[in-house]
């Protein structure tokens, strides 16, 4: 609101100035040519006084109505990102993970939501790009398969830590494929993706698949937002930083995930690039989000 203010204060100094210098161009002209008909001098000057007062007036009122404009469409940008913050607090989700020997479920509310997004599409890279093979899908037997290698770890090898985790990673990625009907052709498929960002679409958009109608009036809302800022406000960057800081860092990403799958959308904007500079890069990738997920 401070820097509207300072804007606001700054234009119309310009536009004053602007308007006293262009009302006595036009009062000397005007005593220029009525000199030349021999009009009195005092007259010259009242008349000059006036063609300047006029275009004064005619600046001020442009001005007036441009930023009155301005505060009307603030103060609907604002209303939208309480709509927003309405939005965040009324998410609900739910997720199936792999907790040593069977597979639970963990709810999620408000911002704890984009957590558990940032987490899902974590799992689907991992079991896609990182795990470094295809795991079947888990089946009911699932459970009973992790307890026999659970024990042959600690008959054998004592317990060992590092085979644990990798039995947990396992077991994670065939519920991972499980949840989002990845099958072998599908992982193969995958294989051929060489660019990071484009993986990284392709498992939003899988998560998107399965999840997205429970985000639909989030992703509306944001798409809406910056719409809004992008056609009515003249300073779309401080708007769309405005956005963005009231945002965690999870659902940044999560909005940067959704703007890169999303880019004809937000192509039509004035200001895509600044769109993209702001949500449309990745962060890189942030292998302990499964570690900040509540129990």
């Amino acid at each position: 609101m401070g820097k509207l203010v300072c804007d606001n204060n700054t234009y119309f100094f310009v536009a004053s100035f602007l308007g006293a210098l262009l009302g006595c161009a036009l009062g000397g002209t005007v005593c220029f040519l009525l000199c030349k008909s021999n009009v009195e001098i005092s007259s010259q000057f009242g008349n000059m006084i006036a063609v300047a007062s006029l275009v004064f007036s005619i600046f001020s009122l442009c001005f007036n109505y441009y930023s009155s404009s301005q505060k009307r469409y603030e103060e609907t940008f604002f209303n939208m990102l309480e709509q927003k913050r309405k939005i965040v607090e009324g998410l609900k989700m739910r997720s199936k993970v792999w907790d040593e020997s069977d597979s639970i479920y963990r709810d999620y509310n408000a911002n704890d939501s984009f957590i558990m997004i940032c987490s899902e599409v974590n799992n689907i890279y991992m079991s896609l790009f990182n795990h470094g093979k295809y795991e079947k899908q888990a089946t009911q037997n699932s459970p009973n398969e992790a307890i026999e290698e659970i024990r042959e770890n600690i008959d054998l090898y004592n317990d060992d830590e590092s085979i644990r985790k990798k039995i947990k990673e396992r077991y994670q990625c065939r519920l991972t494929n499980l949840i989002y009907d990845i099958d072998e052709v599908k992982y193969n498929k995958a294989q051929t993706v060489t660019s990071l960002e484009e993986r990284w679409k392709g498992c939003f958009g899988l998560f998107l698949k399965k999840y997205g109608w429970s985000l639909e009036f989030y992703f509306r809302q944001i798409y809406q937002s910056l719409l809004f800022a992008d056609k009515h406000l003249s300073n779309f960057n401080y708007y769309a930083d405005l956005l963005k800081s009231q945002m965690t860092a999870y659902e940044v990403n999560v909005v940067n995930y959704y703007v890169l799958t999303h880019m004809k959308l937000f192509g039509g904007l004035k200001n895509k690039d600044e769109v993209k500079k702001l949500f449309g890069s990745l962060y890189k990738k942030n292998e302990d989000f499964s570690n900040n997920l509540k129990t």
